[in-house]
Order: C-alpha cells, then structure tokens, then sequence
C-alpha cells in the first residue's frame, strides 16, 4: 500500500436494527478520499471496543464476528496493495 490508507470498523448506532444490535460498517480512506460499506454483521453496542474495531469477549458470536472482520479487513488490504 503505498498510497496512505486507513481502515476502520464502527458501529452505526442511529440505524440500529433492534434495540440491541447495530450495523458493522467498514469505512476506508484512500488518499483522502473516504467511502463507507455494511458488513451485513451486526452487533450489541455494550459489547463493541471502538479503540479496536472489534467485539468484546469470548462468546463464540464475539469470536465469529472478529474472525468475520479479521478476513475482510485482510482482503482489503489486498485489494488496496494493488492500487
């Protein structure tokens, strides 16, 4: 990745799907430029580290939902080294 790159994973509360679970979104920047995708994951809000991107705990939901972004985040990644 030689262009300046960033990849961060949050929660978008004020679209909450149930009153206990919230969309993942995956927003990137490249070279400034932002843009912003769904998962299709969601998760509790109390149970989100926002320093980290990723579900708190080892409950086997926790541990799939960080596998899940662990693997999209490294095929980013690789999409992005080929720019």
């Amino acid at each position: 990745m030689s262009a300046k790159t960033t990849l961060l994973f949050h929660l978008r509360k004020p679209k909450a799907l149930t009153a206990n679970e919230s969309p993942v979104y995956l927003r990137f920047r490249v070279e400034g430029k932002q843009a912003e995708t769904s998962t299709g994951r969601s998760c509790n809000p109390n149970s989100w580290n926002k320093r980290l991107g990723r579900a708190y705990g080892n409950s086997e939901a926790a541990k799939s939902l960080n596998f899940f972004l662990d693997t999209l985040e490294a095929r980013a990644k690789e999409v992005m080294a080929l720019w």
